[in-house]
């Protein structure tokens, strides 16, 4: 028979598809315990054969088994109710969270690092003389890059550049590259070193 559980709680009945109030999760009218609501179990026996739809029995006058639940067994009912909906929340506010520190496989999406503190700021980078010469940006994020002290290397940032077409983002790689080999206008972008890749990024920002 069915209890006040989080299962029940997300009964329907098989014939409307409607979730189950809470009376009709006692309520049984047939012996072979083919649960139904109460309206449809009026409207077959109404206005139908008034045969139970799964054993083809008539149904008796009076349910087999209906048990009204007493006010302590509708407050557990919507006390479980009520856990399990936080509980959903903060499984997804969870996963969300974890998600949130990693990049997801973009071929519009652009990794760069070695850019100078100077020009650092998302906005200065999505102007047409950094990166939004090569075409539209949705989005660019950036974060310093960890320092090794023994190194006293100088700080720099890493930028994941989004497009809004991955031939721009395409065509952004092609030319950082030709920049990198021959040497010219890095003082325009004012970095130490080019890397971008247009595969998968796993590693968090």
């Amino acid at each position: 028979m069915s209890s006040c559980s989080d299962e029940a709680s997300d009964k329907e009945c098989p014939l409307c598809m409607e979730t189950l109030e809470l009376d009709d999760i006692t309520f049984y009218p047939c012996k072979c315990e083919y649960q139904i609501c109460r309206f449809c179990w009026h409207r077959i026996r109404t206005d139908e054969n008034g045969l139970c739809p799964a054993c083809r029995q008539p149904y008796p006058e009076d349910p087999v088994n209906f048990k009204p639940m007493t006010s302590d067994d509708v407050r557990k009912h919507k006390d479980e109710k009520r856990m399990k909906k936080q509980a959903e929340k903060m499984k997804i506010s969870d996963a969300r969270q974890y998600l949130s520190n990693y990049r997801v496989l973009q071929k519009n999406l652009v990794y760069v690092v070695g850019i100078s503190p100077r020009v650092s700021d998302p906005e200065v980078l999505k102007k047409t003389e950094y990166f939004g010469r090569y075409g539209k940006i949705q989005k660019i994020v950036t974060s310093v890059t960890p320092s090794i002290p023994a190194q006293h290397l100088p700080l720099s940032h890493t930028a994941y550049v989004t497009y809004k077409r991955v031939d721009d983002a395409l065509r952004a790689i092609q030319n950082l590259q030709v920049l990198i080999r021959k040497n010219e206008e890095m003082e325009r972008f004012v970095v130490s070193q080019f890397h971008v890749n247009c595969h998968s990024v796993t590693n968090p920002l």
